[in-house]
């Protein structure tokens, strides 16, 4: 089974969706993601065709825009299909049209989770984490606040000397600093990083 996405086209505010396509694989951001942002960077929203238009470059409005698009990713049977507005898939584009600016921006969800938000530029440039990278940056998160605790816990101990010395200070260094080497959650951190 593929990774679904829909590609909602709306105008901003509270417009209902014009047009929900539906692709069946490929739905990730570094698949339909990224070739959408692609396919909108292309285009210029123009209101009127005139003779000097490369017309490969313009889209004669918003649903031009959208018309073209469906043109673009519809090559044959299946893969691509117009679903209804509250169909969603695993991955849900959101491309927003302000006619004021003349600008799009694209709110990317994963089930209820938003990923991104920005132009379609900022989306070409964005890659995804996988849950490797999210738990490789808690695991850091989580040593980098130890090691703070550590410190400030040592800042402590010198600022009172009367009841702490320099080697009582040292003594718990080595000590604390030894036991967060051997935390099992450090090790495996510092052995996926030897790997890279």
């Amino acid at each position: 089974m593929g990774t679904s996405a829909t590609i909602r086209f709306k105008y901003e505010g509270d417009n209902p969706i014009l047009v929900n396509v539906y692709h069946h694989y490929d739905g990730y951001i570094d698949g339909v993601g990224h070739d959408l942002a692609e396919f909108l960077l292309s285009k210029k929203i123009v209101n009127g065709i005139s003779s000097f238009d490369d017309k490969n470059k313009i889209a004669n409005g918003f649903g031009c825009l959208i018309a073209q698009y469906i043109s673009n990713v519809k090559e044959g049977p299946g893969n691509v299909y117009i679903y209804p507005q509250d169909f969603e898939g695993n991955y849900n584009y959101d491309v927003i049209y302000n006619d004021w600016k003349d600008e799009i921006y694209i709110k990317v969800t994963h089930y209820d989770k938003v990923l991104f938000k920005g132009s379609p530029k900022e989306l070409l440039e964005y890659k995804e984490k996988s849950d490797e990278d999210e738990n490789m940056a808690q695991t850091k998160n989580k040593k980098d606040l130890m090691l703070l605790d550590i410190i400030n816990t040592a800042i402590s101990m010198c600022n009172n000397k009367l009841e702490y010395t320099l080697e009582d200070t040292i003594s718990y260094l080595k000590k604390s600093l030894k036991e967060l080497e051997e935390n099992e959650e450090y090790k495996n951190d510092k052995q996926r990083n030897y790997k890279k």
